[in-house]
């Protein structure tokens, strides 16, 4: 689910072959935090990039949950605040940047469990085509 037009139209074109096989399902969504989907759909959901743009993350947990079929699986990955604020595009009044440890709180308190931390460096080049060093996260909860 992607509220920005262009990204899903290149998400689409990415995936196109796993779209033609019903592997992925791509769909234009808003930002209420609700998926028009049944409960107990997916196996996975994952979010990349995104949880920036989430001021009440718990919202959007809470619909993923429900829309997760038992042991369904949740990943978020995201880069981390002191690096993204480094960046010309992001401004604290657009993005939302919440610890860690409280996303994990989050997810505990829905229902997630066995999740799991993963912080990486990765070197990569910048929209300026310089080469940067990006840390970032990844978080994994398991639907009880």
């Amino acid at each position: 689910v992607e509220i920005s037009e262009t990204m899903l139209k290149e998400a689409s074109e990415f995936n196109n072959d796993l779209i033609k096989q019903r592997k992925v399902a791509l769909s234009i969504g808003d930002d209420s935090g609700k998926l028009a989907f049944m409960d107990k759909t997916f196996d996975s959901c994952f979010s990349i990039n995104t949880i920036y743009f989430w001021e009440e993350p718990s919202k959007y947990f809470q619909d993923i949950y429900r829309v997760l079929k038992s042991e369904g699986q949740l990943t978020l990955a995201y880069i981390q605040k002191d690096f993204a604020l480094k960046q010309n595009f992001v401004t604290e009044d657009i993005f939302y940047f919440h610890k860690t440890e409280w996303l994990i709180r989050l997810m505990t308190n829905i229902g997630f469990y066995n999740i799991e931390q993963w912080q990486y460096m990765e070197n990569t080049t910048n929209k300026l085509g310089q080469s940067v060093v990006r840390p970032f996260v990844v978080l994994k909860g398991t639907k009880l």
